[in-house]
């Protein structure tokens, strides 16, 4: 899960600039995950950021819409890479909370054991109607 090169990590990253007005409103911006995983149907989302900084508006917007579907759970960390100091389960936990490595591990653990623990959510249509008509029109046959 870790970077094996990083180099090669940036390098590969993209500019999504390209998408700015796909949105119906113009603030509207992809954002980027630091990690996510899926155990069983259920996804966590972890968020990092650095010490003092606070998640835009958008990131926050975005993972509180995540956690209202009750399939999804957001973690976030504040620190420095590897060396957390503080975390937040979102929805769960008012205020950040100290941790550092040991303590940030157990609550994954704990997130993973009780997402392995719960029936596997109901899945949803894996696309929006009209959709197969887009994948004919831009298909290079």
């Amino acid at each position: 899960m870790s970077i094996q090169n990083q180099e090669r990590f940036v390098g590969a990253l993209w500019d999504w600039g390209f998408l700015e007005g796909a949105f119906p409103n113009p603030r509207i911006r992809l954002s980027d995950i630091d990690g996510t995983v899926e155990v069983n149907g259920r996804f966590l989302y972890i968020e990092a950021k650095g010490r003092g900084t606070n998640m835009p508006v958008g990131q926050e917007i975005y993972f509180r819409r995540r956690i209202d579907d009750g399939r999804s759970a957001v973690i976030y960390v504040w620190g420095q890479p590897g060396y957390p100091e503080a975390f937040q389960i979102l929805g769960c936990m008012e205020d950040p909370e100290w941790c550092d490595l040991e303590r940030l591990f157990e609550a994954v653990r704990d997130w993973s054991n009780w997402a392995e623990s719960q029936p596997r959510p109901q899945a949803l249509p894996p696309c929006w109607p009209g959709r197969q008509q887009l994948g004919t029109r831009f298909s290079r046959n």
